[in-house]
């Protein structure tokens, strides 16, 4: 098979072009988020927090990440930054789940006009005779290019907070 290919007049390289680099820009705003987390965990007392007392500095789920940055973002140590960084978190929140249907999903049908994914969805206590649940996810061509945008501007967003953080906490 060439890889390159056409199907139905529409390049097919270019949607499949526009889901890498999702995949790619999230890549960097998780490793931002990270980086963000690891400065206010050092710098601005986040070992304090009640999330870090009980459970430590968030190293891996995305999930825990924001939940102990909104909290650090709620402390008066950060309030010149909260309404900065609550409506980062709150646009990093929303664009996960986009990611999430991508990434996680698996990709059943695509046209010329739309890409069909399923995510299966399990909870915790489901076991492998349960049959899970499951999303059907769909996007345009123009879905995934505001979404990229989205995370184009989210990751720039990120990388002003972070000199700003770092600027006024060495």
């Amino acid at each position: 098979m060439a890889p390159h290919r056409v199907l139905e007049g529409f390049d097919i390289d270019i949607r499949f072009c526009l889901i890498g680099m999702m995949v790619i820009t999230w890549g960097m705003i998780d490793h931002l988020i990270s980086q963000l987390v690891i400065i206010l965990y050092h710098k601005c007392d986040g070992k304090n927090t009640k999330y870090c007392q009980k459970r430590g500095m968030p190293r891996t789920q995305l999930k825990r990440k924001l939940t102990f940055l909104n909290e650090i973002f709620n402390s008066p140590v950060l309030s010149k930054y909260k309404t900065n960084g609550l409506s980062i978190l709150s646009k990093t929140d929303k664009l996960s789940g986009v990611r999430d249907s991508i990434i996680h999903g698996a990709l059943l049908d695509e046209t010329k006009e739309l890409f069909r994914f399923k995510k299966y969805l399990f909870n915790k206590l489901a076991k492998l005779e349960n049959i899970p649940k499951s999303n059907d996810f769909e996007y345009t061509h123009h879905d995934l290019v505001k979404y990229q945008k989205e995370m184009m501007a989210l990751a720039e967003s990120l990388l002003n907070l972070l000199d700003g953080l770092h600027n006024e906490f060495q």
